[in-house]
């Protein structure tokens, strides 16, 4: 932001290759600091007579947190590296703008992130219930804050995707899956989170590697026929069998399940 507005007060006529280049300098500069950070923080764990860990299968572990960061940023890409050959430029930039406002709901499970890991690794060995307690408290605020956002995107969004453009009014049924296939986060609640911070990163990358296979094969399916909603339907769906596949695995070995869940379960159970 700092840059940008520099421009403007030089004056500088902003274009896609300039905006392109502050982002690069920008990241540039936070991979800097976050360099300098990790030297300060590490330096005591390479002196002589250090303590070090020693558990096994660190290799494995950080295989599977490295595949995983990968395998999120391939979901987010697969629908638009397919749009090219089944749709219209000009349906490829519609897309990309409901995508971005639809992503407005998944930033509160971003935020709760930043705390979130730490937490559910130091209560590895707690009691269930108070990771249970950890786990629906969570989802909760996931809920109430990813909901308000949900309902913008439902009522508003013909406007806001109008700000760029009438043509973009064309992206609103997208703009609607992709949001309720980000809200999904908050109904299943973070069982990807818990999984790799209680030891069980495999059975996380598995779930993605399901994910990413199946939003492939519909969204080859999808798009031909339906276009730019097709590949937003394609990401709801294998959402969806995304997040059962974790709830599942989260119930199995960790012992937490959603509230949600967990109120569905009561009233069968009465």
């Amino acid at each position: 932001m700092a840059f940008i507005v520099a421009a403007g007060w030089l004056s500088i006529y902003m274009d896609a290759g300039r905006l392109i280049g502050i982002s690069v300098l920008n990241l540039f500069i936070c991979a800097g600091v976050l360099a300098w950070l990790i030297v300060q923080k590490t330096k005591p764990y390479f002196k002589t007579g250090a303590e070090r860990y020693q558990g096994e299968g660190l290799r494995t572990q950080t295989f599977y947190f490295l595949t995983i960061s990968l395998l999120n940023l391939l979901v987010s890409k697969i629908g638009m590296l397919m749009l090219p050959f089944f749709t219209a430029e000009k349906n490829i930039g519609i897309f990309n703008i409901s995508a971005r406002f639809s992503d407005l709901i998944i930033y509160p499970f971003f935020l709760l992130h930043s705390v979130l890991p730490q937490m559910f690794a130091v209560h590895h060995t707690s009691e269930q219930s108070y990771k249970q307690k950890l786990y629906t408290e969570s989802t909760y605020i996931i809920g109430i804050t990813s909901i308000p956002l949900l309902l913008l995107n439902v009522f508003a969004g013909t406007w806001l995707l109008g700000y760029f453009g009438a043509e973009f009014t064309a992206g609103y049924p997208a703009l609607v899956l992709m949001s309720a296939s980000n809200a999904l986060f908050a109904l299943f609640g973070p069982a990807n989170t818990i999984l790799m911070m209680q030891g069980k990163e495999k059975l996380a990358a598995i779930a993605l590697v399901v994910y990413v296979v199946l939003l492939t094969v519909l969204s080859r399916l999808l798009i031909p026929i339906q276009g730019i909603t097709g590949a937003a339907l394609a990401m709801l769906l294998s959402n969806v069998v995304y997040n059962i596949l974790l709830t599942v695995y989260a119930n199995h070995h960790t012992g937490v399940i959603s509230p949600f869940f967990k109120l569905l379960a009561k009233r069968r159970g009465s």
